[in-house]
């Protein structure tokens, strides 16, 4: 036994924690710049001693993603192998306050409980957000992605997120990285991950909008179609490429089904649409919030400037060159939100609800895109109940108002108006619940005139047309 005390140990990894050693340091004499001096001094020694141990690790925490540093620390590190590790924040240096919220809302989020009141955490977040808010501004301008003269130097790899990441995408993303760093060979030969495919990057200056069709097998037509129209969606696209446009450069298609049918047959208008992974979905429940909340991640991660959330019976009142160009006029969300009633803003503690059907812009995009799904649930799972009780859908409260406790007033940010044309049925007397009334004989005239007078880009619900309705609808799209 005494033989083993006698062996000496060898550390796997060293560690320099720049934030520690600088607040050690600043305990000591020569002020603020005397402990910048000092740290810089032992970060120094420790890539000289990293480099001079070749089987050796160093973990470097708390440095910063400007160029200069990362070619300085590898001139003096000299190492045989760089991965460059990106989250995707660069998807938003174009847009720095929406950076500085979307990092600012994953700060927050590490901080937030359901056990403390809403208006302790206005305050807390408000304090958090003037005090360091301009030092993340300042940290987010500063960041400069890996050009590709750097990624062409041998030995250098690139793991890389297209959006800001999710929980589960950034411990996939880590395991990727020991993987690539302690045995290469498990890459090569394992299978390869399942990925859902992702549209073609944005062309150079020309503005996307993405399509998001929730569709159920339980949301059938009554021919037994989970997608009511498509030859007529078809006939869009047909129309659109015949006028010299692509739907491919104006739009994506995105769709979320939960069930196990999902596939379409080669040609169909939703063959197009890029699946993202399913969530089991049930009517007016917290699942279509999850299931919306994929669907936006996946429109940032392709770089779309809006996204519009359809159901399958969707139709559009005006042609696809018209559609986007009408979206694009406008600057903000468009959404038809609504103020809760008196004793739902107290049971519930929400102010808003809104139509489900909505067009989201971007910016409002990259905030819901970064909520925490298992936060969401710890906050509304226990209400869902009692709010469906009430009469009131989750999947037309929570994202609202979610987005209402970190931009503020909807007003400010979002248009009121209702995208789609719906007529209502009469409330079921035993449920009270509402249904929305199928047009079984093409698109009525009051959506037409919704069109003209308010605005309105679809009808909801439309059955299946006939040739004579098809030709009717077509030619009054314009």
């Amino acid at each position: 036994t005494g033989r083993f005390q006698k062996i000496k140990r060898h550390h796997l990894v060293d560690v320099f924690e720049r934030d520690r050693s600088f607040a050690l340091e600043r305990l000591g004499p020569g002020g603020l710049r005397g402990a910048k001096e000092r740290t810089n001094k032992a970060l120094l020694a420790a890539l000289e001693k990293g480099r001079t141990q070749s089987s050796s690790v160093l973990y470097i925490d708390s440095t910063n993603g400007a160029k200069s540093a990362r070619c300085f620390y590898r001139e003096a590190l000299q190492p045989t192998r760089t991965v460059y590790v990106a989250l995707g924040l660069e998807a938003l240096l174009k847009q720095p306050k929406a950076s500085l919220e979307a990092v600012m809302e994953r700060v927050l989020a590490r901080h937030r409980s359901s056990s403390c009141p809403a208006h302790e955490q206005r305050q807390w977040e408000t304090a958090i957000m003037e005090g360091i808010g301009p030092k993340v501004q300042k940290l987010v301008d500063c960041l400069e992605s890996p050009l590709p003269e750097e990624l062409q130097n041998k030995g250098i790899t690139l793991l890389q997120c297209r959006g800001l990441p999710t929980e589960s995408e950034i411990e996939e993303l880590l395991w990727h990285l020991v993987l690539l760093v302690s045995c290469p060979a498990l890459l090569r030969v394992g299978p390869a991950a399942a990925a859902t495919p992702l549209p073609s990057p944005v062309p150079s200056g020309v503005p996307r909008v993405a399509l998001c069709f929730l569709t159920s097998a339980r949301a059938q037509s009554a021919e037994g179609a989970s997608h009511w129209n498509d030859r007529s969606w078809r006939c869009l696209v047909e129309d659109l490429e015949h006028r010299g446009g692509s739907f491919n450069d104006f739009f994506c298609a995105f769709r979320h089904d939960d069930t196990t049918l999902a596939t379409e047959d080669e040609g169909s208008f939703l063959a197009r649409a890029s699946c993202v992974d399913s969530f089991p979905t049930q009517r007016a429940g917290l699942s279509l919030v999850y299931a919306e909340l994929r669907l936006l991640r996946a429109v940032l991660a392709a770089g779309c400037e809006w996204a519009v959330m359809l159901s399958g019976s969707c139709l559009p009142l005006l042609r696809l060159d018209a559609l986007r160009e009408e979206l694009l006029k406008y600057s903000r969300s468009v959404v038809q939100y609504h103020f809760c009633r008196g004793g739902h803003q107290r049971i519930f503690g929400i102010q808003y609800g809104a139509l489900q059907w909505k067009a989201w812009h971007r910016r409002e995009v990259e905030l819901l895109a970064a909520l925490d799904e298992s936060m969401l649930a710890e906050r509304w799972a226990p209400l869902e109940a009692n709010m469906q009780k009430y009469n009131l859908a989750p999947d037309e409260a929570v994202l609202v108002n979610e987005l209402h406790e970190r931009i503020g007033p909807l007003e400010e940010r979002c248009e009121r108006k209702a995208i789609t044309y719906t007529e209502w049925e009469e409330a079921e007397q035993e449920s009270g619940v509402r249904r929305a009334r199928t047009f079984h004989t093409g698109v009525p005239d009051v959506a037409w005139k919704a069109k003209s007078e308010h605005g309105a880009l679809f009808c909801r619900k439309v059955g299946l047309l006939s040739p004579e309705d098809e030709r009717a609808w077509r030619e009054r799209l314009g």
